[in-house]
């Protein structure tokens, strides 16, 4: 029997006759979701809903279409630049409770930064960055060297990516905002993949003004694609 679940019989209500004929009979008793609420356990809940790898920062550049010579289907995309993203630091569970990545992207002057801030990117010998973000990751597979940099070749086309940014002020807010109402599962597809100059294009609509940050990172709940992408 659980601790949890006989520390609640153990009351004074409960006579010891009748507490010694729970403890000793073989009947099996329901607990009723009861969940150890420990922070080593809260983090193993939260693993199973996370990536492998790290996502990135992305900047908004526009809207676009795509249409397909074939079908003459016109496709609306959007298309996200990332601008000298590296990896500034890496947290693990042994010291931080959690994995996790923190990326920066572009540059800022160093007279505008903290100097806390600044002697975070001097210690991990990264250039100072416009914009911070810390990514999990499962395990400590998804970790990365200090100081790398990520292209945009770190996805391929086809595959399916979740995309989170700070949308647009629109006054009062609708039914799925305000009595918390449900959609259907969607993610964002990746189109096409420019490395050259760090463009990457997605399937539909980003929420957010042109130039705001966008962290995109693995789908959770779509797969890998089967195929590779073609090389032109």
């Amino acid at each position: 029997m659980p601790p949890r679940l006989l520390g609640k019989l153990n009351r004074p209500f409960l006579s010891n006759y009748i507490l010694q004929l729970v403890v000793q009979s073989n009947t099996l008793f329901r607990t009723f979701g009861i969940r150890s609420s420990t922070p080593t356990a809260a983090l193993e809940r939260k693993a199973n809903t996370l990536p492998l790898r790290t996502g990135v920062i992305a900047i908004k550049r526009g809207m676009t279409a795509v249409y397909d010579a074939e079908t003459g289907k016109r496709t609306p995309c959007t298309v996200l630049q990332l601008d000298r993203v590296e990896v500034t630091s890496c947290k693990t569970r042994q010291k931080h409770g959690y994995f996790a990545v923190q990326l920066g992207s572009g540059w800022k002057y160093p007279s505008n930064i903290p100097k806390s801030l600044l002697g975070h990117f001097s210690a991990n010998g990264v250039s100072p960055k416009r914009h911070v973000y810390e990514f999990r990751v499962k395990d400590e597979s998804g970790l990365l060297p200090v100081g790398q940099t990520i292209n945009a070749d770190w996805f391929r086309e086809g595959q399916y990516v979740d995309a989170r940014s700070n949308s647009k002020g629109k006054g009062f807010a609708g039914v799925m905002k305000r009595h918390g109402f449900g959609g259907q599962d969607r993610s964002h597809g990746i189109l096409k993949v420019d490395q050259e100059n760090g463009i990457v294009v997605v399937n539909g609509s980003v929420s957010g003004p042109k130039g705001c940050v966008v962290r995109i990172q693995d789908a959770i709940k779509k797969p890998w694609p089967e195929t590779a992408p073609k090389s032109e």
